[in-house]
């Protein structure tokens, strides 16, 4: 694979037009490209950051995503969430920082933690706080497990320090 490839993180991005199955076509073709640079279904998976958009409920109040087969970290910017698996443990966090909850937080792959670029609080895979502004956890999302899909209450979220208990229980073990 040539050194300079870059996957594009949004196949519609800059597109207000891209309905659904323009977004199919997109990501097929997008899939093609990879085939054809040689990328396996195992390297795909292997990469430490994708962008998803889950799959909204009827009711608007949740968003249904695979279970990862691996470690790794899916953010979905649409719904504000981060979906991670590390060591055996999927957890759904609200994307923003907890320190002002205005700031996107970014997923660093060689530190193996998340960064809020803006005021460099960090956190660990776990959502833990390590240091920074921020003065908690991040916040998490009540999930729960339909088969082989990770169903985040996008209305139901935990922060460490308000509720202990059930931001320690937001997660699932696969």
């Amino acid at each position: 694979m040539p050194d300079h490839f870059v996957l594009p993180s949004d196949p519609c991005a800059g597109d207000d037009a891209c309905d659904r199955r323009a977004f199919l076509r997109r990501g097929a073709a997008v899939v093609a490209g990879l085939a054809a640079l040689g990328l396996t279904a195992d390297d795909a998976l292997a990469l430490p950051v994708s962008h998803v958009t889950g799959l909204a409920s009827h009711s608007g109040e949740t968003a249904s995503y695979p279970i990862p087969a691996k470690d790794g970290v899916l953010m979905d910017d649409k719904r504000d969430v981060i979906l991670a698996r590390h060591k055996g443990i999927v957890t759904a966090f609200l994307l923003v920082c907890p320190h002002k909850g205005t700031n996107p937080l970014d997923w660093s792959a060689a530190k193996n933690e998340f960064i809020c670029p803006k005021h460099k609080s960090r956190f660990q895979p776990s959502g833990m706080r390590i240091e920074g502004k921020a003065d908690r956890a991040m916040d998490r999302y009540a999930v729960s497990r339909q088969g082989n899909m990770v169903v985040v209450a996008l209305d139901r979220i935990f922060e460490q320090d308000k509720d202990a208990a059930g931001w320690a229980a937001a997660q699932l073990a696969v």
